[in-house]
């Protein structure tokens, strides 16, 4: 991951914890309808969007979403 830090969430990191993470940082081509996290499931990855949306879909109570 050359250049400019394209995340905020990232960019606003310290340096040094960046350079520590960036390693580990894989570039990934998501499309729509790809579910990232499944209820229940174990988080096995972490997605630092760069030029996207994600959103978050929440099961409540009388089988709505949120």
């Amino acid at each position: 991951m050359g250049g400019a830090i394209q995340n905020e969430l990232l960019a606003a990191m310290p340096r040094k914890a960046y350079e520590a993470l960036a390693p580990a940082l894989v570039p990934v081509t998501l499309v729509f309808g790809d579910v990232l996290y499944a209820a229940d499931a174990p988080l096995t990855h972490v997605y630092f969007p760069c030029e996207s949306m994600v959103s978050l879909l929440l099961p409540v109570e009388h089988h709505f979403d949120v």
